[in-house]
């Protein structure tokens, strides 16, 4: 038989294409930030001791470092220490900047990205200052400067335990109370910290504070639990005299296996302060890249502690990776309504970019507030090449063959009289001619290959096919292979594995024949590792036996949650030449579940009131299971009850239960309840908000009457109404919500975001000015249904919440309201 000496530069050529991919196909393993420029030393100051090895092992890790400014080998206290922004695929700096502390070092909070994805990335780290000009003769003659150095991230994923053996970190400390300030003598104040389990609010978890310095106040206790919202509360006395500085204290949470994660609480001492009370929010974020050189404005909003704008504040920005584009400015003035624009200009290639964030921030006496916005490129390039005669196979000199390859769109549908170009090969392999060709009726271009008048010492070669428009390509790779001797097979491979239940074996075998289909025996058989989360397979090589079959063993992972397919690949080489074959690894668990449209946040807005709650559990296509146990955890008795504890779903796949209000409000604000489903020892879970709204048994509202359900049958809009009431009468002036200009975001109502694929909802403006003009007390809104390729599929539906938003900012009512998609 023939065998083709292919497998080695392919192989190659994969790797190679492996390495290009990934949410950036420029970056290989190793990636470096855009440059933000500076010096490593200027004037005396340099950027020194910054944390050294910053590994990160684990999804969701959370860890601080630090770096220390100098100038002349003098700690320099209070100057505002920069980073570059990092790519979402690498986590995030959860603030742009930090001033240095009494010691000269400025603390960063990171929390790793979930997945992770390994590779070792360069942040700039940077301080901005100024420094008398060498050349000028006038001593308060200035220029500006920046000096950097870097951290080297470095993301090597573990293989899912601990450095004790427990089990994947998945705590994180999250939503410190920043910025911490400090106004006056003996100052009484309380902090919190949350604790999260897999992103999940988690109770009864003890977190411990570092020993702060008495110049800065005392704390107590030196360690709190965790209450029901996740919360460890701490309180702080302010020292006397007051000192006026920063210090970053670590808060850490460490977990039975003696895996740590940490956060810092930024504590500001500035005696006669005033409050900070500004917060950047409704950031237009994610910011969609859908075309080269698109342009566009980021929009970040600045409100004051009522939610109003704030109008002439300096907004800053982060660099934008230049690979995505560039922003024309990245400092901005807030405008009347306090929103700040910065205009954008995409790269003119964005092909295969996945993400990135900016942080936008605010800074005022030496405080901050900050906000993140993704930056994601979604090109709409809609070909693709496919069914390329490849690899070719050359057996004789002068031979001719036809090489084909289609151009199809996203639909798989051909498209005609479009040039597909290909790269020319080395000359000692011949040639390929046109160098350009046209799409056919069937989308079909064909080029002829004519081989060289010798094949003495050839082996293989490669050329592009490329297809380009609008700045955007697509490309295929085609391989011309010379044909050798080679009189073995891989056969009789035991493929694919089946894989049920955790940490069972399996025997995998393979039989080596030669051309007569005898088997070969004396020959080593390799096989590759697979991912460690998949398990492992002994020996790596196996000695094939009397009948020519070599015998591994499989052994399946203690645990299958979350695993699919995998494969490894069985192969034999003998002078130089290989033969393979690929092993498929299918993990079957039948666990396809999760949970849509729980009831949260419910709002409790009077004493024993009684509400229904529920959740549905659908299935991987989204649809409803019924008849399934579904439990929900018991709540902390001072907020009421839940029953009962189990229920079965019904023929929509809700599970629905009764909550019962206490006898008081009195004190209470927020606690969770966790719906949980369990079958083949998994089990997926849901929080439930429990929202306490009624203040001193205040102002009691209702969201009634909604539309409900909106059926969609076709793509024409259609108008949604709720009515707002008080003490169930209508409320004259009710009004919906509004974006930019005419900002409307207290004393309102407004709708959840919801799916793309369920369409969109916007507000009906009924108003004169700022005030409702509607006397009933209905609001109305239009419902704009998904077009006929994004929507959802037929008999599928989705539920919303209505909310009204008080003229404090808080949700005091809610109603649901569900889409069925019927068309």
């Amino acid at each position: 038989m023939k065998i083709f000496k292919i497998l080695s530069p392919l192989l190659l050529l994969i790797t190679i294409f492996i390495n290009g991919c990934g949410s950036n196909s420029k970056a290989g393993p190793v990636f470096d930030n855009p440059n933000t420029g500076g010096s490593t030393e200027v004037n005396g100051y340099k950027l020194v001791n910054i944390t050294v090895p910053f590994d990160v092992h684990y999804a969701n890790e959370a860890k601080n470092f630090k770096v220390q400014l100098l100038q002349n080998g003098v700690p320099v206290i209070g100057a505002k220490i920069q980073v570059a922004g990092l790519p979402a695929e690498f986590g995030v700096v959860t603030k742009a900047f930090a001033n240095t502390d009494d010691s000269g070092y400025a603390t960063f909070n990171y929390i790793a990205a979930d997945p992770l994805i390994n590779g070792v990335y360069s942040l700039d780290v940077f301080y901005d200052g100024e420094a008398t000009s060498p050349t000028s003769t006038d001593n308060n003659s200035t220029q500006p400067f920046r000096i950097k150095t870097q951290l080297n991230i470095n993301v090597q994923e573990s293989n899912g335990d601990t450095p004790n053996g427990g089990g994947k970190i998945n705590y994180s400390l999250v939503n410190t109370t920043n910025p911490f300030l400090v106004t006056y003598v003996s100052e009484e104040k309380s902090f919190g910290v949350q604790v999260l389990k897999g992103g999940i609010p988690i109770k009864g978890e003890d977190v411990s504070v570092a020993t702060l310095p008495s110049k800065y106040g005392t704390i107590s206790p030196a360690t709190a639990k965790s209450n029901d919202a996740g919360y460890a509360i701490f309180n702080y006395l302010a020292p006397d005299p007051l000192t006026n500085g920063t210090y970053d204290l670590e808060l850490s949470h460490t977990d039975e296996n003696g895996s740590k994660v940490t956060n810092s609480l930024h504590i500001q001492v500035d005696k006669g302060a005033q409050e900070f009370t500004y917060q950047l929010t409704n950031a237009s974020t994610p910011i969609i890249l859908s075309e080269p050189n698109q342009k566009g404005f980021i929009t970040v909003y600045l409100v004051d502690k009522t939610g109003v704008g704030v109008a002439g504040k300096t907004v800053n920005i982060s660099i934008l990776d230049n690979a995505y584009g560039v922003l024309t400015a990245t400092v901005a003035t807030t405008d009347s309504s306090g929103k700040a624009s910065f205009e954008y200009t995409a790269s003119s290639d964005i092909v295969g970019l996945g993400s990135t964030v900016l942080t936008a921030s605010f800074t005022e006496n030496g405080l901050s507030t900050t906000q993140n916005i993704e930056v994601k490129s979604e090109s709409t390039f809609d070909y693709k090449l496919t069914n390329l005669t490849t690899p070719l196979m050359v057996t004789a000199p002068l031979q001719e063959s036809s090489i084909t390859i289609q151009l199809v769109n996203k639909a798989n549908q051909p498209i005609v009289g479009k040039d597909i170009s290909l790269t020319a090969i080395d000359i000692k392999y011949g040639s390929i001619t046109p160098a350009v060709a046209k799409t056919d009726a069937s989308g079909t271009a064909k080029f002829t290959y004519t081989a060289p008048d010798s094949l003495l010492g050839l082996t293989n070669t490669q050329s592009t096919l490329t297809f380009t428009e609008n700045g955007l390509s697509v490309s295929d790779t085609l391989t011309i292979a010379m044909a050798l001797d080679f009189d073995y097979k891989l056969t009789n491979l035991t493929t694919p594995i089946m894989v049920k239940t955790p940490s069972e074996k399996q025997k995998i075998t393979v039989q080596l024949v030669d051309k007569n289909n005898q088997g070969v025996v004396g020959k080593d058989i390799g096989i590759s590792a697979l991912d460690v989360n998949y398990g492992f397979i002994t020996p790596t090589i196996s000695t094939t036996n009397d009948s020519g079959t070599a015998v591994f063993e499989y052994t399946a992972p203690s645990s299958l949650i979350g695993l699919s397919n995998t494969q490894s690949t069985v192969s034999f080489t003998e002078s130089d030449l290989t033969i393979s074959e690929v092993l498929t690894v299918s993990v079957q668990t039948a666990f396809n579940y999760k949970f849509s449209n729980p009831t949260t946040p419910l709002i409790v807005q009077a004493p024993k009131q009684e509400s229904e709650v529920g959740v549905y559990l659908v299935d991987s296509n989204g649809l409803g299971i019924p008849d399934k146990d579904v439990s929900v955890t018991t709540i902390d008795s001072a907020y009421g009850s839940i029953s009962p504890t189990t229920i079965k779903t019904d023929k929509s796949g809700r599970a629905i239960y009764k909550y019962l209000g206490p006898d008081s409000l009195s004190g209470l604000k927020n606690t969770f309840a966790k719906f949980s489903f369990t079958e083949s020892d998994l089990t997926i879970y849901a929080d439930m908000e429990i929202k306490v709204s009624a203040i001193g048994g205040g102002v009691y509202y209702k969201l009634v009457n909604a539309k409900t359900p909106i059926s969609v049958i076709n793509q024409n809009n259609q108008t949604l109404d709720v009515q707002l009431t008080v003490y169930d009468l209508p409320v004259i002036h009710a009004r919906p919500c509004q974006e930019a200009p005419n900002l409307v975001s207290t004393d309102c109502v407004s709708p959840e975001s919801i799916p793309r694929e369920y369409g969109r909802i916007r507000a009906i403006v009924k108003d004169n000015g700022a005030i409702g003009t509607v006397q009933d007390g209905y609001v109305y809104f239009t419902y704009i249904p998904p077009s006929a390729s994004e929507k959802a599929n037929v008999g599928t539906e989705h539920i919303f919440n209505m909310y009204y938003i008080d003229k404090d900012g808080k949700i005091v009512a809610s109603t649901p309201i569900t889409i069925e998609m019927n068309y």
